[in-house]
């Protein structure tokens, strides 16, 4: 099995990058930054798109739904640990960075498992992947 895991992000260049690769299936994050990604890599291609809830974005808790530019002034403790130890941040109400670690490896090896000798395609979140 070949595995292409990318992450959601600009669609023209991802398009372009596997117009020309053999694809079987593509297994999405349910979120619709990452359908409209899975949907751009299928272009060319009209194969299953399968929505998989354990490639799904990291879940912040308290930080969900804030914006960016309003984290540090909320959070200062939290957010100083995200710049710079990411994998002991938590919030409350979210998962950890090791929890998140443990549902993708699940999520993927699940995916192997599923589609033996068969080109799989990826579609998840930056902190996800």
């Amino acid at each position: 099995m070949r595995c292409y895991g990318i992450r959601q992000g600009t669609i023209g260049k991802t398009v372009s990058r596997f117009k020309d690769i053999h694809i079987d299936i593509i297994y999405t994050s349910p979120m619709k930054r990452t359908l409209a990604t899975a949907k751009a890599v299928n272009k060319y291609h009209g194969v299953p798109i399968v929505e998989e809830k354990g490639l799904i974005e990291i879940n912040a808790g308290e930080w969900e739904m804030k914006r960016w530019a309003d984290l540090e002034k909320m959070f200062p403790e939290e957010f100083e640990t995200w710049k710079s130890r990411p994998h002991l941040w938590s919030s409350v109400g979210s998962e950890t960075m090791a929890e998140v670690y443990i549902r993708m490896q699940k999520t993927v090896e699940d995916i192997v498992r599923a589609n033996k000798n068969k080109t799989v395609v990826i579609v998840s979140h930056a902190c996800a992947l």
